[in-house]
């Protein structure tokens, strides 16, 4: 997992723990923080992957389209480099 795909993860989706603990933290005692760190464990760590990993797939995804971009204009380039030279045979024909 690359460090652009944790980054882009916390643009979509910032930490909630931290204020969810300061919210409810002012209400309760400190048994607070083992729930907290438990809901960690069982979704917010599996959430953040995931996210993550959606992230360095749509990284991956969105350079093959710039890769086949890139593509497209070479073969474009090369149909109007055959185009003029099946031009300028015509003409040579004529």
């Amino acid at each position: 997992m690359s460090r652009h795909a944790d980054r882009r993860s916390f643009d979509y989706c910032k930490e909630t723990c931290p204020e969810v603990s300061r919210v409810v933290g002012d209400f309760l005692d400190g048994e607070f923080d083992k729930f907290i760190e438990k809901v960690k464990e069982v979704s917010s760590y599996k959430m953040r992957l995931a996210l993550t990993d959606a992230c360095s797939d749509l990284i991956a995804a969105e350079s093959e389209i710039a890769d086949l971009k890139r593509q497209i204009e070479q073969k474009d380039n090369e149909i109007d480099d055959l185009r003029r030279q099946v031009r300028d045979l015509e003409r040579e024909a004529a």
